[in-house]
């Protein structure tokens, strides 16, 4: 029954908005549901006219959705490649530091590393 009211409470926020349920028979929860919304309708109809509300569909301006996409993956592919930038930097440090203290097994693990990141920032 929960469903139900969630369902018919979407369709309220359209000030058209209307709910025609089919069923071979009335079950308990499509009584409840509908008793449900018509007390919640009627608490509604109420504040409203005490409080001078006219209830009205909210209208908004349909956005460019290919152009906001867009915008999105070239904010993402910079953040990538400043993440990038940064790490190689990092892993250059740690090669440095590594080959200073005559660590040649991690000098080799972390040149391998910077190899890997930037082939994958080729692709």
């Amino acid at each position: 029954y929960g469903a139900l009211i969630q369902t018919i409470g979407r369709s309220a926020r359209n000030a058209n908005g209307r709910v025609i349920m089919y069923a071979d028979t009335m079950t308990d929860s499509m009584k409840k549901a509908i008793y449900e919304t018509n007390r919640r309708r009627q608490l509604q109809i109420e504040y409203n006219e005490k409080n001078g509300i006219i209830p009205r569909t909210v209208v908004r301006k349909v956005s460019n959705t290919l152009q906001i996409t867009q915008n999105q993956k070239e904010k993402k592919k910079k953040i990538n490649l400043e993440e990038r930038a940064n790490m190689l930097e990092k892993l250059q440090s740690e090669l440095e530091f590594a080959v200073k203290c005559l660590d040649f097994e991690s000098a080799i693990e972390i040149r391998d590393e910077i190899a890997r990141i930037k082939k994958s920032k080729s692709k």
